[in-house]
């Protein structure tokens, strides 16, 4: 999964997913343990299941 297709960057405006993105990967890159391209990114999903009555 890339970080732009997670949820949060698909609904925002275009320039503002620019500017989130530009973020990420500028921290990314000074990070020593990312610096380097790809890395596993450990992820946890939350689903609540509810039934109609």
């Amino acid at each position: 999964m890339g970080v732009g297709t997670a949820s949060h960057t698909l609904v925002v405006s275009p320039d503002e997913r620019a500017q989130v993105l530009a973020r990420i990967t500028a921290y990314l890159r000074a990070r020593p343990e990312t610096a380097s391209g790809e890395f596993d990114m450990p992820l946890r999903t939350l689903v609540i299941r509810s039934v109609l009555r």
